[in-house]
């Protein structure tokens, strides 16, 4: 299935309440992957290696928002049609996260499947958040986020307690390296903490009040990667 987006006009995310009803979750889901002309953005200022597509792509955050409903929802019910609705919209959305990103569909959903729940249910949760404003000392869904405040925000979701601050956050998870870090991990270096997208350097973060909550490649910066859930 192939999926497209428009360009963003703005790069703020309407204030609506993130966890929607799932009649319009769906609806999202089938707009999202209609037969609209995909746009190529131009690269994020700062961005190391450039993303080919949108780095705060509406049509990402809404198909991890049908992911994380599906996901939940099979979590709750271990239903076999619950699950198979679950992997088609993860299929959905890694797909749309690996076109923007410029790398593989089948690489980013073998990654995500690798994850563990928690973790699956990390990378979804901030991923609902592309394009929500970058705002200091802020952790709130569809309303503002720093780096720690996204990453506590989603590992929040998923349903575990990490620390505040960034360099807390790295020093108390588990330590783990590229080859052993899980999609949904925390990557840090001093100052700025990130996700983990569990390939090619990819991450999720809040990085300055210029580029929000996007997608970005780390390139060959030296980083720290770490299992909160250890």
């Amino acid at each position: 299935m192939h999926f497209t987006r428009s360009l963003r006009s703005t790069p703020r995310r309407p204030g609506s309440r993130w966890r929607r009803h799932a009649a319009v979750a769906l609806a999202a889901f089938v707009v999202a992957s209609g037969g609209i002309a995909t746009s190529i953005a131009s690269a994020a200022v700062g961005v190391p290696r450039a993303i080919v597509g949108d780095p705060q792509s509406p049509v990402v955050a809404r198909l991890a928002g049908v992911a994380l409903a599906a996901h939940q929802s099979y979590e709750s019910t271990q239903d076999v049609d619950d699950r198979r609705a679950y992997e088609t919209a993860l299929t959905s959305v890694a797909a749309a996260t690996a076109r923007e990103l410029g790398v593989s569909g089948i690489a980013v959903e073998a990654a995500w499947e690798r994850a563990d729940s928690p973790h699956i249910s990390a990378v979804l949760s901030a991923l609902t958040q592309l394009g929500v404003e970058y705002q200091s000392n802020t952790s709130e869904a569809l309303v503002g986020f720093d780096c720690s405040g996204l990453t506590s925000f989603a590992w929040r979701e998923a349903g575990i307690e990490i620390p505040r601050q960034s360099g807390s956050q790295i020093s108390e998870a588990e330590e783990r390296t590229p080859e052993t870090a899980m999609a949904g991990d925390l990557v840090q270096y001093p100052g700025h903490v990130m996700m983990y997208l569990g390939v090619h350097n990819a991450v999720v973060h809040a990085a300055n009040p210029e580029s929000d909550v996007e997608l970005w490649v780390l390139g060959n910066r030296s980083v720290r990667y770490g299992d909160p859930t250890d």
